[in-house]
């Protein structure tokens, strides 16, 4: 067997044959802890982070930010950290992936090669302690560029989860070979991936409203000036499984000619 079929055949992806890096979807993930803090953001700055034809949706930017602790996956125990923005593109809107920073090789590669987000590599914990959740992520180690702290608080019901409750917009960009010219691929995907709250011994819910703070440290590597939160709306945490599919929809192929 020759070709493109021996591909799918024998690795799906690099290193060929049988030290491929990640399998084929969908990837599972079971009793994942999340919290996600929605802000308005500064804003002086965040069109730079986006691609042509996306634009800030808002007079005054919204943006969120998501950590999560994922003891179960099919890439192995990890942690992540999402940033994300509310924009529009050819009047559909969208929360833009910014940036996307996680602990495992394996997730950052097919985060990056399959769904375009646009992850680097940082060292990240979350633990609970004294009736506080605290999220560090630094890059380089002794650089903690973001400090996450939440409380639960019955009174702080939120009602911004709605309005992120938006497909996920990532830009997949992947450079031409020889260093110059257009890239080889430059594709806008959306995604939508659904989750399922756990339980609690109660029976209710595993999503509990509060108060978080966010703190940034930024480098030139990893500039987040925008995006210091101007006025916090709200924040959550979630505790969930998910399937999270192969499959995204193509809102736009930058090379394709009109």
């Amino acid at each position: 067997m020759t070709g493109i079929a021996q591909f799918s055949k024998f690795s799906f992806s690099q290193p060929y044959g049988p030290g491929q890096l990640y399998g084929a979807p969908p990837y599972s993930y079971r009793n994942a802890q999340s919290i996600t803090a929605v802000f308005t953001a500064e804003g002086t700055g965040i069109e730079d982070f986006l691609p042509p034809g996306v634009k800030v949706a808002d007079p005054e930017p919204l943006a969120l930010v998501t950590v999560s602790h994922y003891p179960q996956t099919a890439f192995g125990s990890y942690n992540e950290f999402w940033l994300y923005v509310r924009v529009e593109f050819n009047g559909e809107r969208f929360m833009y992936c910014v940036a996307m920073y996680a602990d495992s090789e394996k997730a950052t590669a097919a985060g990056r090669e399959l769904w375009g987000f646009p992850k680097k590599m940082a060292q990240m914990s979350l633990r609970q302690e004294g009736g506080q959740w605290t999220f560090r992520a630094a890059r380089p180690a002794d650089n903690c560029m973001l400090t996450l702290t939440f409380i639960e608080d019955s009174a702080q019901e939120s009602g911004m989860r709605g309005e992120i409750s938006l497909p996920t917009l990532s830009l997949r960009l992947i450079p031409h070979f020889t260093g110059e010219g257009e890239p080889d691929i430059a594709q806008l995907l959306a995604t939508d991936n659904k989750k399922t709250l756990r339980q609690s011994a109660l029976g209710t819910d595993e999503r509990r409203c509060g108060r978080a703070h966010i703190s940034w440290i930024s480098t030139v590597a990893d500039p987040f000036e925008p995006f210091v939160p101007k006025k916090m709306l709200g924040a959550w945490f979630s505790n969930y499984d998910t399937d999270v599919p192969g499959a995204y929809a193509l809102v736009h192929d930058y090379k394709r000619k009109a």
